[in-house]
């Protein structure tokens, strides 16, 4: 993959993830939303007092949000302005149009600031790799669009690399060094397809496949995202790109069987960028000793490695599953090991890479001046300016490598530069899926076993004090037990995802879910379009109260052997209803009746700033610019689906056009430049 088409493809991600958060600003930050960001903005200015003006504030907790009078907008409004302006950068990113580093320094800007106050709805890691990414797209994108004279960077390029190696190393490491019993025995994915917070409909069907299929699959998992994922720092292209297509099937089969956005996406974008490697050069060929010394005995090391990180399990010499071999202290004192050896090696091929790259510039540069010419001159100065930052994002980034173990001492200086990184969103630590959730333990026959309960939480209204309780269905999250998972890819529905982790804890934890409460009371309009209307119970009038129940939820089954030896499982029969994906299991009141007229629930929402107001004002009332503020109050009245739908269509055929079918003169002149 080129430099440009790089780019654009970025520009496409950017432009989905501006357009799925702008059709949610109203209903999550808006004064009607779940968390109004301007009571989260009040917060904040109060804590630091000594911040009077925007500007001193920008300064503490840089979100252009806090520049919202400056333009005349409420601050939900400045929300939906900094999503456009976004999005538009992305659409002439992605159009080819301009792939300058001020377009991707306004998108990254734009999302950093609607993170920055997003609360608890943006705080996702595919909100944190989109910025790291992004944040190293400034410098892949070459000054002027002079992509032949500014080349990429090579320490910017390493940072990305390393970027790759920390989705798939950290993650891992994670899954191991946790404990997780679901990771250790590999039965991780019995479970995860329906206990994912938002699943696909294919999660259904994969959650029907045999034990042994399951344990097979968690296993190649597991060895892609660790030993596979070492020869990312290879020093030999052809094994980057051996470990860079693996990890790019796996985020295929995890994108295409649950809802993550785009996390998948930008983690693909990465690994194809380290692919494209292949391309770049042709290789000499080898003689068979140094291709054995250096390919052959390289992947017998990976394969061995997976070798030995699985034992088969017997039941009466029987082999009947598999399992991880080693133990948490065993690994522990690998990963030790591996972690040097991965940082020795990451961090001599970044010096010689720029040391040689420098080299070069520098003696051209030296020719150039000879000839009274500075193009190359000024190439260096922008070179050396870009090494510099990816010299510090790659050492943030090995500083957090190294955090796997605490028994790597590394300088304070190299540690803080790690903090400060991923402080400032430009370099994070991941680990999805560290733990299974959702996973219950049964005693039958004197044999322990391990059943999906899948925490769920139901919103149920009632309007006759509480004699019957009718479900509030929202639009993407399980409660219909015949209603399929949601189809919402690449849009990802944030309420739905933070009602999955509020569902793992209690309510205190979650203040928001009194507030959402209070709004269903209250008759919110914003509260009542995150629910399916069809199946809206009280559309004429709001209900009395509001509880919120905890339930158990799993897949039906298939009527197989292994489904009906499973103990709680439901299996189809041709009896039932063969549209019943769920079923459930009420486990206990997880938040209790709340009434309109509840003192302690008033008391509760004042003390976040959430007080209720009768008496709204106009959102466009006293504002200093009155055209583009009602040009964004008047957006409103286009439906979010159409309105997100269009911006997405209009993404795809600006790209597919001129990208697979024409080629621009600024496209055939960066076909030089690979990415990494």
């Amino acid at each position: 993959m080129d430099r440009t088409r790089f780019l654009r493809t970025l520009g496409v991600l950017y432009g989905i993830s501006f357009a799925s958060i702008y059709v949610q600003v109203q209903s999550l930050y808006g004064p009607d939303g779940v968390e109004p960001v301007a009571a989260y903005l009040t917060r904040l200015a109060n804590a630091t007092p000594d911040a009077s003006i925007p500007l001193q504030r920008f300064v503490s907790y840089p979100s252009l949000v806090w520049f919202h009078d400056a333009l005349g907008l409420s601050p939900d409004l400045m929300m939906e302005f900094l999503c456009l302006l976004g999005g538009g950068a992305a659409c002439l990113a992605a159009a080819n149009i301009l792939t300058l580093p001020e377009v991707f320094a306004a998108m990254w800007s734009c999302y950093l600031s609607l993170v920055l106050v997003g609360q608890s709805f943006l705080r996702g890691p595919w909100d944190l790799l989109l910025l790291e990414v992004g944040f190293l797209a400034l410098f892949v994108a070459a000054p002027f669009d002079l992509a032949t004279t500014f080349a990429p960077s090579a320490a910017i390029l390493h940072a990305m690399r390393l970027v790759g190696v920390k989705l798939a190393l950290m993650s891992s490491a994670a899954k191991i060094t946790s404990a997780c019993p679901t990771w250790l025995g590999l039965t991780a994915l019995d479970f995860h397809y329906a206990t994912q917070a938002t699943p696909l409909p294919s999660s259904w069907f994969m959650h029907q496949l045999p034990p042994i299929v399951q344990r097979v699959t968690a296993a190649a998992g597991l060895w892609i995202e660790g030993p596979v994922a070492l020869l990312l720092v290879s020093p030999i292209a052809r094994h980057r790109v051996f470990a860079a297509s693996l990890q790019l099937v796996l985020h295929a089969g995890i994108a295409l069987t649950g809802n993550y956005g785009i996390f998948n996406l930008v983690a693909s974008l990465v690994m194809v960028g380290i692919m494209s490697e292949a391309h770049a050069a042709s290789p000499p060929s080898l003689s068979w000793l140094r291709w054995a010394l250096t390919h052959a005995s390289m992947y017998l090391s990976v394969f061995t490695a997976g070798y030995y990180m699985f034992e088969v399990v017997y039941e009466d010499t029987t082999p009947t599953s598999l399992r991880f071999a080693w133990s948490i202290g065993r690994t522990q004192t690998i990963l030790g090991v591996v972690l040097r050896g991965v940082l020795a090696t990451a961090l001599l091929s970044f010096v010689v890479a720029v040391v040689g790259q420098l080299s070069h510039s520098v003696v051209a540069a030296g020719h150039d001046l000879l000839r009274c010419r500075l193009g190359c001159t000024i190439a260096l100065g922008h070179l050396t300016f870009t090494t510099l930052i990816g010299s510090v994002l790659v050492l943030a980034s090995l500083a957090q490598l190294a955090s796997l173990d605490p028994t790597i001492e590394l300088p304070v200086w190299a540690r803080n530069t790690g903090i400060l990184a991923s402080r400032f969103n430009v370099a994070s630590t991941y680990g999805l899926f560290h733990r299974t959730p959702g996973v219950a333990k049964i005693e039958r026959h004197g044999r322990e076993f391990a059943i999906v309960a899948r925490p769920t939480l139901v919103f149920e209204g009632s309007d006759d004090d509480g004699a019957t309780w009718r479900p509030l269905h929202f639009k993407h999250h399980p409660s219909s037990l015949f209603k399929s998972p949601a189809l919402t890819v690449p849009h990802l529905p944030r309420l739905e995802w933070q009602l999955d982790v509020a569902a793992k804890g209690n309510y205190s934890q979650a203040p928001w879910l009194v507030h959402l409460a209070d709004k269903f009371l209250k008759g919110s309009e914003q509260a009542k379009q995150l629910l399916d209307a069809a199946q809206d119970p009280f559309r004429e009038a709001p209900p009395q109260r509001v509880r919120v129940q905890l339930y158990h939820y799993d897949f039906t089954r298939y009527n197989t052997s292994w489904a009906r030896a499973t103990p709680k499982a439901v299996v189809l029969t041709p009896a039932m209803n063969a549209s019943q994906w769920w079923t459930r299991k009420l486990v206990k009141e997880y938040m209790p009746a709340l009434d309109a007229a509840n003192p302690s629930v008033a008391s509760f929402l004042a003390a976040h700033g959430w007080e209720h107001q009768d008496e709204k004002k106009p959102a466009c009332f006293n504002s200093s610019r009155p055209v583009l503020c009602h040009t964004l109050d008047q957006l409103h009245h286009v439906t979010a689906s159409h309105l997100y739908m269009a911006l997405v269509l209009g993404l795809v055929l600006v790209v597919l056009v001129p990208l697979f079918i024409l080629e621009t003169p600024k496209s055939a002149a960066a076909r030089v430049q690979t990415l990494v």
